[in-house]
């Protein structure tokens, strides 16, 4: 029983207490909710995929291999919890009812991010310099991470007044994800690809790529999770653009 938590410990859905000390009712309960009411991970990602018209390439680009994201789909492998949200923000999901069941690893990544994400003010986030420095070499193994060490760098040198440096932190950590040399601006954006999106362009001066993510979230099929999270910035440094023009 405890073997069927570990291959089916991602469900989404309303949260499932656990009681620690009885590890075939932990199984029991997961194994009903999954079954009366909601999804699989791998159902839930064909069925968001499916519903938003996304190809597997702009599902998977940056973050996993094809095949492997077909394992996810037909259950024959789980995403940790980092790519499983990663994914679903990209096809418009609200990953925040999801429940995990984690390995030890994945558990302390995300205590430190939870800690990083916590603080309100930049300054408070220099004093954590050297934990984040010990994320990005513990986890540098993954795109995602790697991801998210750039924005928090990027924020630490914007912290200090080193423009330039912020600046390549959130490109280089947006182009981890979104490799296409034409444009910036893409159809798909998981928050945290959104958030290195705009923090770059932040330091940059260029009206046209705020006037274009403006129209993209006020368009008809921008997720409401993208809208919600940063209209109101994109609106506000528009503003500021077009009266520095």
């Amino acid at each position: 029983m405890v073997e069927f938590i570990i291959k089916t410990g991602y469900f989404y859905g309303n949260i499932c207490k656990l009681p620690a000390d009885n590890p075939n009712t932990i199984a029991i309960a997961i194994k009903k909710e999954c079954k009366m009411k909601d999804k699989t991970i791998g159902q839930l990602m064909l069925y968001r995929r499916d519903r938003m018209h996304m190809s597997i390439k702009d599902v998977t680009s940056g973050i996993c291999s094809q095949s492997t994201y077909s394992r996810y789909e037909s259950e024959e492998s789980i995403p940790d919890m980092f790519t499983a949200s990663f994914i679903l923000q990209r096809m418009g999901t609200d990953t925040s009812g999801i429940q995990y069941v984690s390995s030890y690893s994945e558990a302390e990544a995300y205590k430190l991010r939870k800690m990083f994400d916590a603080v309100s003010n930049m300054t408070d986030l220099l004093q954590y310099e050297d934990l984040i420095k010990y994320y990005n070499e513990r986890y540098a193994g993954k795109n995602i991470h790697k991801h998210y060490g750039c924005l928090l760098m990027g924020k630490i040198s914007k912290q200090k007044g080193q423009i330039e440096e912020a600046r390549k932190y959130y490109y280089d950590g947006y182009r981890l994800t979104h490799d296409n040399k034409d444009s910036l601006l893409q159809p798909f954006y998981a928050l945290q690809e959104f958030e290195l999106l705009i923090s770059y362009l932040i330091l940059t001066d260029n009206t046209l790529y705020w006037k274009a993510l403006h129209e993209y979230l006020e368009g008809r099929g921008t997720y409401d999770i993208l809208r919600l999270n940063y209209s109101g910035i994109v609106t506000r440094e528009l503003c500021k653009a077009e009266q520095n023009d």
